[in-house]
């Protein structure tokens, strides 16, 4: 059987024992040794992090970017791949032995140009079911059956490297330092279908999260991530409108319908979705400002 050649990059900032515990998942995939290396793209980390790789894994190749975001991050792995494809998992992320085969074998097609899987929490029965928002949480599951969908997430996804010599990841979209951003992986899936190439989720390929239940499992933190998530929201949006009339059109009867459906079902995950299209309707109103702080928020260094 023929294993391309794969680069698997985990971006990090600050979590040395969650990051150990990913890399060691990812060298003991059933994937040939020799077909696949590991980036790791540190943000800055204070908590030993660059010491513990070189100690512990002398192979994993290392790049400190001084630049604050995710996004960031992400493009310098682009950068430094040697893959025909490249990979992107988070360090608090648990990888099954067979994900990296899954993911790579479900390139039937020249035309599918991404492949991804579903990113189940780790401690799935700890949260309470009320709060299990995964678009809040970092979930994505969309079942057991195979198929083509409008995004996948850079938890869990497979990219062709031969995309990236057009596209890059938005670096105003996506996690800054403590600010909550998002939707950096939906905007450039967003960016290949309209290449022309599809998106295959494969329901093999899982990846388990591993969130901080004390951290995250609340209110406050769902609620917080509904705004920032609006405000990406909005940003990326505003790439697809020609004007802000029609966008902030289009934002009112988003708003409208999660409200209704709120009234109708009063559930958190129903008042995460309505928090998130409301502000994204204010951010519409104060777009200039905002692209403006976000843009010089992505270009700060550490």
């Amino acid at each position: 059987m023929y294993y391309p050649f794969v680069s698997v990059a985990v971006c990090t900032l600050n979590r040395k024992n969650l990051l150990r515990r990913c890399l060691n998942g990812l060298f003991n995939l059933n994937y040939p040794k020799s077909k696949y290396d590991i980036i790791v793209i540190d943000g800055g980390s204070t908590d030993g992090t660059v010491n513990m790789l070189k100690n512990e894994f002398p192979n994993v190749k290392i790049y400190l970017e001084k630049r604050v975001g995710v996004s960031h991050a992400r493009n310098k792995a682009l950068e430094l791949a040697n893959g025909d494809f490249i990979a992107f998992t988070d360090d608090d992320c648990v990888v099954t032995k067979d994900w990296l085969y899954y993911l790579v074998t479900s390139f039937s097609s020249p035309r599918i140009g991404a492949v991804g899987g579903p990113v189940r929490f780790l401690y799935h029965e700890k949260i309470p079911c009320k709060l299990l928002v995964k678009a809040a949480l970092g979930g994505y599951d969309l079942g057991e059956k195979e198929m083509f969908v409008r995004f996948l997430i850079t938890a869990n996804i497979v990219i062709r490297r031969e995309i990236f010599q057009h596209i890059k990841f938005e670096t105003i979209l996506g996690r800054m330092g403590n600010m909550l951003f998002d939707n950096e992986d939906v905007e450039f899936c967003e960016r290949m279908l309209k290449m022309g190439y599809h998106l295959l989720y494969n329901p093999k390929a899982i990846v388990y999260h591993d969130i901080d239940l004390k951290k995250r499992v609340n209110m406050k933190y769902i609620l917080t991530r509904a705004v920032y998530s609006g405000i990406s929201l909005h940003i990326m949006k505003t790439k697809g409108f020609p004007s802000n009339a029609d966008l902030f059109r289009s934002t009112i009867r988003h708003t409208g319908g999660a409200f209704f459906l709120f009234l109708r079902e009063r559930t958190v995950e129903n008042f995460y979705f309505l928090v998130r299209n409301l502000t994204s309707c204010f951010a519409s109103l104060a777009s200039p400002f905002i692209t403006q702080k976000m843009r010089k928020t992505s270009t700060t260094r550490r």
